[in-house]
């Protein structure tokens, strides 16, 4: 039924694991950079009221960021078996220059001090004046760090959907504000030193 001021509903989904590739494709172009996400283990839970949704949760046990550079975005449909071969041996060619890293990942240097806790936890609570709060929690998880790197500049830029900047009025910026809130524990940063550096090195900061 409809809820009321004084019931609210819960729904909770279990995920064993998901697979997201986010690229974006230009016209003029026929590499992009890509971007893998898996989860492991998700968990997600929403609450309901009067007024309609009021909060979700979303957990993970095990959550993996994925760069992929040079990565081709050519599509083909090809009808016949020779074009089929084609296609396969450009794509083959293509692939030898992509390169993928992972650089956010659940830590396996150490066992971990809490196994049954998630490494991501994120609490989203929502409020009838338009204003919203974001808790996220990040536990025994591991950023393995790049100098040559902005994914999280790609990243950003490639979730991010048409600009209407120009569109928006005063009263369009000031409503709604969201807080964002983040905890991190036993965090590993992994920092190796670039190809181009004549001595190797590698660091690894723990907290």
């Amino acid at each position: 039924g409809t809820p009321t001021p004084n019931r609210v509903f819960g729904l909770a989904l279990n995920i064993s694991q998901v697979t997201t590739v986010l690229h974006k494709t230009e016209h003029d172009l026929l590499v992009a950079n890509s971007f893998g996400i898996l989860l492991d283990d998700a968990r997600v839970y929403c609450l309901f009221g009067a007024n309609g949704a009021e909060g979700v949760r979303v957990c993970t046990q095990d959550f993996t960021v994925f760069e992929v550079t040079n990565s081709s975005t050519r599509r083909a449909s090809p009808d016949t078996a020779r074009e089929r071969s084609q296609s396969l041996q450009w794509r083959f060619a293509k692939a030898s220059n992509t390169q993928g890293r992972a650089v956010l990942f659940r830590q396996k240097l150490s066992p971990s001090m809490s196994p049954d806790t998630p490494c991501v936890h994120i609490d989203l609570l929502l409020r009838s004046d338009s204003a919203a709060t974001i808790h996220v929690n990040v536990y025994d998880m591991t950023y393995r760090y790049a100098i040559s790197s902005c994914w999280i500049e790609n990243l950003s830029s490639l979730m991010k959907g048409p600009s209407h900047e120009n569109n928006r009025t005063a009263k369009d910026t000031n409503e709604g504000t969201i807080g964002v809130f983040v905890k991190i524990a036993d965090f590993n940063v992994d920092y190796s030193s670039p190809q181009t550096f004549l001595t190797p090195s590698r660091s690894i900061v723990r907290f």
